[in-house]
């Protein structure tokens, strides 16, 4: 699915899913995600992409991080003006 490069400490083990030069998804411990087109794919970092993925949509992927963040980290989600 991509080569997986670590942008930061490898203790922190998050890091970003390249093919090529594009950023197509992102890593934290054992969650991936990557997108292709309109299709994301979520499921555990393998060590040659994402096993076990679920398959969805952007739209929806978009719709689901918001509604996460907003129970769990709403802080996240407010403007510089709030």
């Amino acid at each position: 699915m991509g080569d997986v490069v670590e942008l930061k400490p490898k203790d922190d083990d998050t890091g970003y899913l390249l093919t090529g030069k594009k950023v197509d998804g992102v890593y934290v411990h054992n969650i991936a995600a990557m997108i292709n087109y309109d299709n994301v794919y979520l499921g555990t970092k393998g060590d040659d992409g994402i096993d076990d993925a679920l398959l969805t949509n952007l739209k929806d992927m978009d719709r689901f991080c918001i509604m996460w963040l907003g129970i769990n980290n709403p802080d996240v989600l407010k403007g510089e003006d709030e």
